[in-house]
């Protein structure tokens, strides 16, 4: 009966042990902020695993965020359709970003790291010889006579040149992390800030 007893409170003991993540070495900010961004920039199995993000949550919220952004800025032209179609030719761009991670510095619980992603180049956009080529293009089609047909047809060109677009280059990213008991990983204080300042490094628009 006391072995069974000191067993059990060994088990316990154990398992609340590995539930706190205060028997082994904490995994270093590096690894689980590269984990933490390649979970939601590139949505990957194994990192929404580790992070227990859900896939569809994090396609929709991002999705949604450009489709929003895109919208405000665009006069009412164009459709939460068209800003869909244009928005996951950007969500499969930002698979291709390239991440990585260094300067990290641990002060108990808390944590500084530099995150190093690459950029995807928009500046073509902005250019008067695309915007002039777009409008060229949009008038050798005069049987494009509605505004849906054109903002169609205007999609489709966006929806290219985004594809055709580089990424490149490293931009780096500084996160101040907390470490999650329950995840066993270290995570952003400020998520909402996090991925602002993730948007803003790679989307190079100037």
């Amino acid at each position: 009966m006391k072995f069974t007893k000191t067993f059990a409170i060994f088990i316990a003991m154990l398992t609340l042990c590995l539930a706190l993540a205060g028997c082994g070495k904490k995994e270093d900010p590096e690894t689980s902020m590269k984990v933490y961004t390649k979970a939601v920039l590139h949505q990957d199995e194994d990192s929404l695993k580790k992070t227990g993000f859900d896939k569809k949550d994090i396609h929709d919220t991002l999705l949604n965020n450009f489709a929003d952004a895109f919208l405000s800025t665009s006069g009412g032209l164009y459709s939460r359709e068209q800003a869909n179609r244009i928005g996951e030719v950007y969500l499969k761009k930002l698979k291709k970003v390239d991440i990585g991670a260094n300067g990290g510095t641990v002060n108990g619980d808390t944590a500084k790291v530099n995150i190093v992603v690459g950029q995807i180049d928009m500046r073509k956009l902005g250019e008067p010889a695309v915007i002039y080529q777009m409008q060229r293009e949009l008038m050798r089609h005069p049987e494009l006579q509605t505004r849906q047909q054109q903002t169609d047809f205007i999609t489709k060109m966006l929806i290219k040149i985004l594809e055709d677009m580089p990424v490149g280059g490293a931009v780096p990213v500084n996160v101040e992390c907390k470490y999650d008991t329950l995840k066993g990983m270290w995570v952003p204080k400020d998520p909402d800030r996090f991925m602002e300042d993730l948007e803003d490094a790679i989307v190079k628009t100037f």
